[in-house]
């Protein structure tokens, strides 16, 4: 499986980190004290919100690059704002492990020290699995550390498995919402200041809106079916939402008016 990496100039401008929890508590129906059952898969993963493309040719290759994430995988750094990580050597697992939370280093600068929160990326078969330190270490004279990460190891581990100094998520799907879905876009501020991915069905409806405009109490609708997502195309959207609101707004305001004259002819005189 091939390893697609972004372009440089492909620079995020929103980075939402999460987690994906395949674990579970169990709640007895008689009121009984919860258990927590933890199960192997507990992942972590990010949203990402990309700026709009300075030319065309930019934007073709962020869509190639896209769409075929979707059979391969898409490879992309954690980021940790104002952490250096420094110079770890280059860490390899020292021995087969099979399960846990607990690895074994080898290869790393003497002295070392890993924090706890730091996030690595251990890669297996071609694929990269993010876990993040538990505890801190210290690298002994012998450049060896046994190294506590979180959560549980996913895929047995090998002696000479290649672990990266930083976190890189091996991203496999963009989001779909085929049972319907609803989100806030994040990123920078400003009209059509970024882009949104994702994956939708022939015949699905996209819904946009504005915090605050109900648009008289009824959603504005944009039939996409076989339309290709442009910036003009998602300008002009934004520009019928906006007439939209403000035919609401006015339409709102003649409303009160003519109720206040009515009000008005009914008012008996002098009192």
């Amino acid at each position: 499986m091939a390893v697609i990496d972004l372009p440089d100039w492909a620079v995020p401008n929103n980075i939402e980190p999460y987690l994906r929890d395949f674990g579970t508590v169990l709640t007895p129906f008689l009121g009984g004290p919860e258990q927590r059952i933890n199960r192997l898969g507990t992942r972590f993963g990010i949203r990402v919100t990309l700026p709009p493309m300075q030319t065309r040719d930019q934007s073709l290759i962020i869509q190639s690059r896209l769409l075929r994430a979707r059979e391969d995988r898409l490879r992309m750094e954690w980021v940790q704002p104002d952490f250096d990580t420094g110079a770890p050597g280059a860490p390899l697992v020292s021995a087969t492990v099979a399960s846990g939370t607990s690895i074994p280093l080898k290869g790393m600068a003497a002295g070392y020290t890993v924090k706890e929160g730091q996030m690595l990326s251990i890669v297996k078969g071609g694929r990269r699995y993010v876990h993040m330190f538990a505890a801190d270490g210290a690298v002994n004279a012998g450049g060896t550390l046994t190294a506590t990460v979180w959560p549980m190891i996913r895929a047995s581990l090998a002696n000479n498995d290649v672990v990266e100094k930083v976190g890189n998520l091996d991203i496999g799907a963009l989001p779909g919402f085929a049972t319907g879905g609803s989100f806030k876009v994040g990123g920078m501020s400003g009209v059509d200041a970024n882009v949104v991915s994702m994956r939708l069905t022939k015949g699905e409806m996209v819904d946009i809106r504005k915090p605050g405009n109900d648009n008289g109490g009824k959603a504005l609708h944009f039939d996409l079916r076989n339309a290709v997502m442009t910036q003009d195309l998602l300008s002009q959207m934004n520009a019928m939402a906006d007439g939209a609101a403000l035919r609401g707004a006015t339409g709102g305001s003649a409303m009160a008016q003519a109720g206040v004259a009515r009000k008005a002819r009914r008012r008996i005189p002098g009192r």
